[in-house]
């Protein structure tokens, strides 16, 4: 029987992603993708004859990436028309689950229509394969064939075929690309989508929104994605979570059918929104809510208007695939099923951790990426637990360079256009992967007035910012303010020798501390410079403040005081915006750790 090792990627992938208003178009564009590979990969290896088998992804991957690696005995051409065909098969199946659950029928729509939505949807994905002879007998021929395929598949990506539609009416809300087949809203888009005017009481198409086939099935082809929170839900769950559950219902039940989390924050009870919805209660409500944030401040918790973002990745993962880094090419199969078992065995691991909803919503786990949304209050955990059971589950690894992972963190408004945090969370997560060691993270705050704060460091430099959050008990964060006005002009452009680096470290972190102690609450100085000796501030300092040097020239380095300083942003808005109750059970946290490390470093002595 002879055999092929094939390679498979669907495409575009980002962008057709990253084109998102609501986060439920964001899980909708991840899901659909990966159910499109998934159904692909069971076609292939398990509904096809004996001879067949998948190496990389694991088949039992909760969520399948868009590239899929796999020996097969069948002709390419013949498994590219079938793939060509299961795919749009299931792209016209999840359409017309879409409209099942937009309009509780897939009838009534006229011809002309319909073919515009097929056409827009058969013509979104690119399908690309590459496929040589393989011979399973030879250790080595593996490697060798592998090298060529992947070079063969880029090849293939760089050629597009496509056919040309007419698209002549206004283009969709959401992707800017398709003409409009779906919407809410009067004017002259009406008479456009007149036949597909969504229910009143199913508005998951906001007004005046109009959406082509492709964003449109989306949002609605499958059922859970209308359960998928918001981003106000997502910025509050924490609270809510904590709150007695019977208060937050009846405030809910105050507004019908017509309720949202954002109506959670007071500034959101206008009477604009109240006669629109026909609701005539404006002033009950407001007393109502103004007695559940009393309740929520007399339990030191907070309704935050702030929430996370996380892309996470493998770092150099075409180069952990090509085996660079394997002693022995001809253990680069073995090497590629260790792989795809250990991130299966992760991003189960994953799913765990967020099924706890105060946490966020996890969006996608699998291959070599995650993505998920993140309450505030539960960033540091997750990130904690993140890094965690990534190490455990790749400490026995067979390469010469440890597997690592980068990620790309944004901190966003609730209200801020989704789709530029998601933009912003791409931009932090290739930041972190331009430095050179990788291991990193890109954090960026995006506040409600404009300002954007960005810092990029080490994992360990992350655990300073908790440690500076912890701070806040008995510090003020006046100190940031300060530290950066006093910095800023003597960094700032500066070139320094190596032998002037330990003076101007000990310079500027000497400042800072003395900045930190002059900003102490309730404490008196030696109380507070024993506290910072018992964080073991200095060194953590110390450690980002070298991180942040570059050497332009020889033996001339400069300062990048901009990310120093928004490090200390970040611990700052941190400090502001997590609730009280949670900035407790940290200080509380860190002072026991820190009393472990003394003992820890008492016994090595």
């Amino acid at each position: 029987m002879n055999k092929l090792l094939f390679i498979f990627t669907i495409s575009p992938v980002q962008s057709f992603i990253a084109q998102a208003r609501k986060t439920a178009d964001l899980y909708g564009g991840s899901k659909l993708l990966s159910e499109l590979v998934k159904k692909v990969i069971n076609e292939l290896f398990e509904n096809e004859a004996v001879g067949n088998e998948l190496i990389f992804p694991s088949k039992d991957a909760p969520d399948k990436p868009n590239k899929f690696i796999g020996v097969i005995t069948n002709k390419p051409k013949e498994i590219e028309n079938k793939i060509e065909k299961l795919i749009k098969d299931k792209l016209n199946f999840y359409f017309s689950e879409a409209l099942k659950n937009y309009r509780n029928t897939s009838d009534g729509i006229s011809d002309e229509k319909k073919q515009k939505c097929i056409n827009q949807l058969e013509s979104l994905f690119k399908i690309s394969w590459a496929a040589l002879p393989y011979d399973h007998n030879d250790p080595i021929n593996y490697p060798k064939q592998f090298k060529k395929i992947e070079s063969l598949l880029g090849a293939v990506k760089s050629v597009r075929v496509f056919e040309q539609y007419p698209e002549t009416d206004a283009k969709c809300s959401l992707c800017g690309e398709r003409d409009i087949v779906f919407g809410r809203g009067n004017g002259a888009l009406k008479k456009q989508t007149a036949e597909f005017k969504v229910p009143d009481s199913r508005k998951r198409i906001e007004e005046n929104e109009f959406l082509c086939a492709v964003c449109f099935t989306k949002r609605f082809y499958n059922e859970s994605n209308k359960s998928f929170p918001s981003t106000a839900k997502i910025a509050l769950e924490y609270t809510l979570q904590k709150l007695d559950g019977c208060k937050i219902n009846a405030y809910k039940n105050l507004f019908n059918s017509n309720f949202d989390e954002q109506l959670f924050y007071y500034e959101n009870l206008t009477e604009k929104y109240f006669k629109k919805h026909g609701l005539n209660n404006l002033s009950d409500i407001r007393k109502e809510n103004l007695n559940i944030r009393e309740l929520a401040r007399n339990e030191n918790l907070k309704f935050n208007k702030y929430y996370a973002l996380i892309m996470l990745d493998i770092d150099d993962m075409g180069k952990c695939l090509s085996g660079k880094w394997l002693k022995n090419d001809a253990g680069l199969l073995d090497f590629h099923k260790y792989l795809a078992g250990c991130l299966n065995k992760f991003a189960t691991e994953v799913q765990k951790i967020f099924e706890n909803e105060s946490i966020g919503k996890l969006i996608y786990a699998g291959g070599d990426d995650v993505m998920a949304f993140v309450n505030i209050n539960e960033l540091f955990c997750v990130i904690k637990e993140l890094r965690k059971e990534f190490e455990k589950e790749f400490e026995k690894t067979i390469t010469e360079k440890k597997i690592t992972f980068s990620a790309g963190i944004v901190i966003a408004h609730y209200k801020s256009p989704l789709s530029d945090v998601i933009s912003w969370a791409r931009k932090m997560e290739k930041e972190a992967k331009d430095v050179a060691s990788k291991n990193t993270f890109g954090l960026g705050l995006m506040t409600h007035s404009g300002n954007l704060f960005k810092t990029v460091g080490k994992w360990q430099n992350f655990d300073l910012i908790e440690k500076l959050v912890s701070l806040s008990e008995d510090f003020s964060d006046k100190y940031v303010f300060a530290f950066k006005q006093e910095m800023t002009p003597l960094f700032d452009g500066s070139k320094w020798s190596y032998d002037e680096l330990n003076d101007a470290e000990d310079m500027a972190l000497t400042e800072l501390e003395r900045l930190i102690v002059r900003a102490k609450q309730n404490l008196k100085k030696e109380d507070a410079i024993k506290k910072l000796e018992e964080y073991n501030l200095h060194k953590e300092l110390s450690h980002f403040f070298y991180f942040n040097l570059h050497e332009p020239h020889v033996n001339k380095y400069y300062f990048d005081i901009d990310n120093f300083s928004s490090l200390l942003e970040a611990a700052r808005f941190f400090s502001k915006n997590i609730c009280k109750k949670k900035l407790l059970e940290i200080y509380k946290n860190k002072k026991t750790g820190s009393e472990a490390d003394d003992s820890t470093e008492t016994e090595t002595s």
